[in-house]
Protein backbone atom coordinates (compact mmCIF):
# COMPACT_ATOMS: atom_id res chain seq x y z
CA UNK A 1 0.00 0.00 0.00
CA UNK A 2 2.80 2.46 0.83
CA UNK A 3 4.49 2.02 -2.56
CA UNK A 4 1.20 2.58 -4.37
CA UNK A 5 0.38 5.73 -2.42
CA UNK A 6 3.88 7.24 -2.36
CA UNK A 7 5.56 6.23 -5.63
CA UNK A 8 3.04 5.02 -8.19
CA UNK A 9 0.98 7.22 -10.46
CA UNK A 10 -2.78 6.88 -10.54
CA UNK A 11 -3.77 3.32 -11.53
CA UNK A 12 -6.72 1.02 -11.15
CA UNK A 13 -7.32 -0.25 -7.63
CA UNK A 14 -6.88 -3.93 -8.51
CA UNK A 15 -3.76 -3.48 -10.66
CA UNK A 16 -0.49 -4.85 -9.31
CA UNK A 17 2.12 -2.09 -9.00
CA UNK A 18 5.79 -3.08 -8.97
CA UNK A 19 8.99 -1.05 -9.06
CA UNK A 20 10.85 -1.25 -12.39
CA UNK A 21 13.76 -3.16 -10.86
CA UNK A 22 11.43 -5.83 -9.44
CA UNK A 23 9.81 -6.44 -12.84
CA UNK A 24 13.05 -8.05 -14.06
CA UNK A 25 13.30 -10.45 -11.12
CA UNK A 26 11.81 -13.49 -12.93
CA UNK A 27 14.21 -13.00 -15.84
CA UNK A 28 17.21 -12.78 -13.52
CA UNK A 29 16.16 -15.80 -11.45
CA UNK A 30 15.79 -17.93 -14.59
CA UNK A 31 19.19 -16.69 -15.75
CA UNK A 32 20.76 -17.70 -12.45
CA UNK A 33 19.49 -21.27 -12.86
CA UNK A 34 21.27 -21.47 -16.25
CA UNK A 35 24.65 -20.54 -14.74
CA UNK A 36 27.28 -23.23 -14.25
CA UNK A 37 27.18 -23.06 -10.45
CA UNK A 38 23.43 -23.70 -10.27
CA UNK A 39 22.96 -26.35 -12.96
CA UNK A 40 22.41 -29.86 -11.68
CA UNK A 41 23.22 -31.78 -14.84
CA UNK A 42 25.58 -34.76 -14.48
CA UNK A 43 28.07 -33.37 -17.03
CA UNK A 44 29.20 -30.68 -14.55
CA UNK A 45 31.66 -31.86 -11.93
CA UNK A 46 31.25 -30.78 -8.32
CA UNK A 47 34.55 -28.88 -8.24
CA UNK A 48 33.53 -26.87 -11.33
CA UNK A 49 30.21 -26.02 -9.70
CA UNK A 50 31.89 -24.95 -6.43
CA UNK A 51 34.46 -22.82 -8.30
CA UNK A 52 31.63 -21.08 -10.15
CA UNK A 53 29.73 -20.43 -6.91
CA UNK A 54 32.83 -18.97 -5.26
CA UNK A 55 33.31 -16.73 -8.29
CA UNK A 56 29.71 -15.48 -8.06
CA UNK A 57 30.11 -14.71 -4.37
CA UNK A 58 33.30 -12.71 -4.84
CA UNK A 59 32.33 -10.69 -7.94
CA UNK A 60 30.82 -7.23 -7.51
CA UNK A 61 27.25 -6.71 -8.72
CA UNK A 62 28.45 -4.71 -11.73
CA UNK A 63 30.31 -7.81 -12.97
CA UNK A 64 27.54 -10.29 -12.13
CA UNK A 65 24.77 -8.43 -13.98
CA UNK A 66 26.23 -8.99 -17.49
CA UNK A 67 26.84 -12.66 -16.65
CA UNK A 68 23.14 -13.06 -15.98
CA UNK A 69 21.86 -10.89 -18.83
CA UNK A 70 24.52 -10.20 -21.49
CA UNK A 71 24.63 -7.12 -23.67
CA UNK A 72 23.40 -7.84 -27.18
CA UNK A 73 24.47 -5.25 -29.74
CA UNK A 74 23.06 -5.02 -33.27
CA UNK A 75 26.01 -4.35 -35.57
CA UNK A 76 24.11 -4.46 -38.87
CA UNK A 77 22.17 -1.23 -38.22
CA UNK A 78 24.70 0.93 -36.40
CA UNK A 79 24.23 4.67 -36.28
CA UNK A 80 26.85 7.05 -37.64
CA UNK A 81 27.96 7.85 -34.09
CA UNK A 82 28.93 4.26 -33.25
CA UNK A 83 32.66 4.07 -32.65
CA UNK A 84 33.08 7.84 -32.32
CA UNK A 85 34.54 9.21 -29.10
CA UNK A 86 32.14 10.71 -26.58
CA UNK A 87 34.57 13.34 -25.36
CA UNK A 88 34.58 11.82 -21.86
CA UNK A 89 37.88 10.08 -21.15
CA UNK A 90 38.45 7.27 -23.69
CA UNK A 91 34.79 6.26 -24.04
CA UNK A 92 33.12 5.81 -27.41
CA UNK A 93 29.54 5.46 -28.61
CA UNK A 94 28.32 1.88 -28.89
CA UNK A 95 25.76 0.42 -31.27
CA UNK A 96 22.21 0.16 -29.99
CA UNK A 97 21.52 -2.71 -27.61
CA UNK A 98 18.58 -5.00 -28.25
CA UNK A 99 16.78 -7.45 -26.00
CA UNK A 100 18.95 -10.55 -25.58
CA UNK A 101 16.71 -13.15 -27.18
CA UNK A 102 17.12 -15.73 -29.93
CA UNK A 103 14.24 -14.24 -31.91
CA UNK A 104 16.30 -11.04 -32.36
CA UNK A 105 18.96 -12.93 -34.33
CA UNK A 106 18.21 -12.69 -38.05
CA UNK A 107 19.98 -14.27 -41.05
CA UNK A 108 20.55 -10.76 -42.45
CA UNK A 109 22.09 -9.39 -39.26
CA UNK A 110 25.35 -9.29 -37.36
CA UNK A 111 25.28 -9.14 -33.56
CA UNK A 112 27.79 -8.88 -30.75
CA UNK A 113 27.14 -10.63 -27.43
CA UNK A 114 29.20 -9.54 -24.41
CA UNK A 115 28.83 -10.93 -20.89
CA UNK A 116 31.86 -9.49 -19.09
CA UNK A 117 33.92 -12.65 -19.55
CA UNK A 118 33.74 -13.18 -23.29
CA UNK A 119 32.66 -11.60 -26.55
CA UNK A 120 30.96 -13.49 -29.37
CA UNK A 121 30.03 -12.22 -32.81
CA UNK A 122 27.02 -13.78 -34.51
CA UNK A 123 27.00 -13.26 -38.27
CA UNK A 124 23.95 -14.39 -40.22
CA UNK A 125 24.17 -16.44 -43.42
CA UNK A 126 22.50 -13.71 -45.49
CA UNK A 127 24.46 -10.72 -44.16
CA UNK A 128 25.29 -8.05 -46.74
CA UNK A 129 28.70 -8.84 -48.36
CA UNK A 130 29.62 -5.15 -48.03
CA UNK A 131 29.11 -5.28 -44.26
CA UNK A 132 32.07 -3.45 -42.66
Amino acid sequence: FAYRSECATSTAAGQLILPESLKQLPLLVLSIFKQLGFRTTPDIRVDERVAALVKYITLPIARIAPLLYPRFLALHNMSGMAGETTGVSDYCHLPATVMCSSDRVTPQGAHLVENGEGIWMLVGNDVDPLFP
